[in-house]
């Protein structure tokens, strides 16, 4: 099926998309009914809808849905806009529409000063219509911007070129933000590249690193330094290192400068850049086995990501780096591949020698441990893979946890299943005496009550406490959600139980981040013991967190010792 759309998102919507780019990537999730939509209405293709598909679940697959839409699928914003209504993303969408009426409202602002000039107005339609450029490129004489400034940020890059073939006094000219020209073409939409090398030719012809890398290096390395796009998906620590580098270049450092944590471009290109461009920093003498502050090598930072992570590997071992490195915390590759990064990538150190039951990190965990947290990739097939390997799973980490109790917390109901398919215990404890059904209990747990029901029904118990005389529903009522407290109490757990310092059942609710009022209804409905200590402490604390809603409801319960609410 060939897409209708096969280019970039409008300015204008693109700039929404950009702006609320990491907000939709925390809370769509799982993109799989957007990805169906979409293809049905042939804004993704059946290539690109299987590009999305083969990223793992959540965080890198939203990335990689919402790159295509914004980059690939052209006029797309209100078929995505739809596609979040008819799929339950409602919020989403309205929050998305909010930010582009606030846009909207800012332009408007900006150009209502030339509304009493017909002819300025349509030379601005005019320069737009040819340029493809969003009215706000204007030329800003209060932020001291000059034409080149301007040309640089909006214009197409012959606009650049004419410029600089006038004149190149304004070169190295920084506006109010400490902008150059430079800088202004990394944050270009349009030819940013191309504007970067034209620049530099022009005004930077001593600075020899950075002359070579226009000259001779794949574009990919200028992405990596001096593109908004790619920048945007550093976090913050890494946005900070990049910014770093490019002053360290453009002050005629070498390609192999290194940041104040002591980062080089060869650790940012392992994470975020092509397989190209780490062989060009490699063929360019760039130091394999340099450490950051954190003592991780560029081999670290390829294990951070899935994106040919073991052609990078295996590239950098065959041209000479370690693979017998741990950072500060004693952690090792094999740790964070296993946490980060692809199953090819953990089956090539361990076919290289790496230890799959060493331990390391702050904790002491084999990297068992590391393949449970949050959205790693390909977790149960790294999990077999290391047990095939010889890899122990009666391990414990320095707060008597096993492998169980973290995948239980932080991974998937696969891979609670498949440990225990594998033989792990049900009912092992760690130091606080908490087995593992009190993780699945713990604040946004994936697949919370799958995981419950699957444990309790291979045995694990239900009347269990902690060292300080919690339960799971003192947990659940705390931390998880109402469908889960709900599935304890129909399971007989006691709703007149008390913890360490008095702490009941109802205490818990009322200090829990969410459905506090209606798990309190629900316990009430349950017989659950409600007097005036508990009254008071409640009403105190929920005052003290500022949630009104609470205090009010509390207010309204008479005092009452085995109260029904009706």
């Amino acid at each position: 099926m060939a897409s209708s759309f096969t280019n970039r998102m409008p300015s204008e919507d693109f700039q929404v998309m950009q702006s609320c780019y990491d907000y939709l990537v925390v809370n769509i999730g799982n993109p799989e009914t957007l990805v169906d939509y979409l293809f049905s209405k042939m804004v993704l293709t059946l290539d690109t809808k299987t590009a999305v598909f083969n990223e793992p679940l959540y965080t890198p697959r939203v990335r990689k849905l919402l790159d295509i839409i914004m980059n690939e699928s052209g006029d797309c914003y209100m078929i995505f806009i739809d596609a979040l209504r008819e799929k339950g993303f409602t919020v989403i969408a309205d929050e998305l529409e909010i930010i582009k009426s606030q846009q909207r409202i800012k332009r408007g602002s900006e150009v209502m000063s030339t509304k009493d000039n017909p002819e300025e107005e349509l030379t601005k339609h005019d320069t737009t219509s040819q340029n493809t450029t969003p009215s706000e490129n204007k030329i800003d004489i209060s932020m001291n911007e000059t034409p080149l400034d301007h040309s640089a940020y909006g214009d197409n890059i012959d606009g650049v070129k004419v410029i600089l073939s006038q004149s190149c006094d304004n070169i190295y000219l920084t506006d109010l933000d400490g902008d150059t020209p430079i800088e202004k073409a990394c944050i270009s939409e349009s030819n940013g590249i191309d504007k970067f090398k034209s620049i530099v030719s022009k005004g930077y012809s001593k600075l020899n690193a950075l002359v070579k890398i226009c000259q001779s290096a794949p574009n990919d390395l200028i992405r990596l330094i001096f593109d908004k796009m790619v920048y945007d998906k550093m976090d913050e620590s890494d946005q900070n290192g990049i910014i770093e580098i490019r002053q360290l270049l453009l002050q005629g450092c070498s390609l192999d400068s290194a940041t104040k944590n002591n980062k080089t471009l060869l650790h940012y290109a392992c994470e975020y850049s092509t397989l190209a461009t780490v062989r060009y920093l490699i063929d360019n003498g760039c130091n394999l086995n340099i450490e950051d502050s954190w003592n991780r090598t560029p081999l670290f930072s390829c294990c951070y990501t899935t994106a040919n992570s073991v052609e990078k590997i295996a590239l950098l071992v065959s041209s000479g780096a370690r693979l017998d490195v741990t950072d500060k915390d004693s952690a090792r590759l094999l740790h964070y591949s296993c946490a980060f990064s692809s199953y090819e990538a953990v089956k090539f150190l361990i076919d290289n020698g790496c230890n799959v039951n060493n331990v390391g990190g702050k904790y002491n965990r084999t990297p068992l441990f590391y393949c449970c947290v949050r959205d790693s990739p390909q977790a149960v097939a790294k999990i077999q893979l290391l047990m095939d390997s010889g890899a122990k799973l009666d391990v414990r980490d320095l707060s008597n946890q096993t492998v169980l109790h973290k995948a239980c917390q932080c991974s998937t109901v696969q891979v609670v299943k498949y440990l225990i398919d594998k033989k792990h215990t049900v009912n092992c404890v760690d130091r606080y005496n908490r087995t593992p059904l009190f993780f699945c209990c713990d604040v946004d747990v994936l697949q919370a009550m799958d995981k419950i029901q699957l444990l309790v029904a291979s045995g694990a118990g239900l009347d269990v406490k902690d060292t300080d005389n919690f339960t799971l529903l003192h947990i659940s009522c705390q931390c998880s959600s109402l469908d889960v407290v709900k599935y304890f109490i129909d399971k007989n757990c006691s709703v007149n139980c008390e913890a360490i310092n008095k702490t009941t059942i109802f205490f818990s609710c009322c200090i829990s981040d969410t459905q506090r009022v209606d798990k309190m209804k629900l316990l009430l409905s349950k017989n659950c013991n409600f007097e005036s200590r508990d009254k008071e402490e409640c009403i105190i604390e929920a005052e003290k967190r500022g949630y009104h809603e609470t205090v009010d409801f509390l207010k309204s319960v008479p005092i009452k010792k085995w109260y029904q609410i009706m």
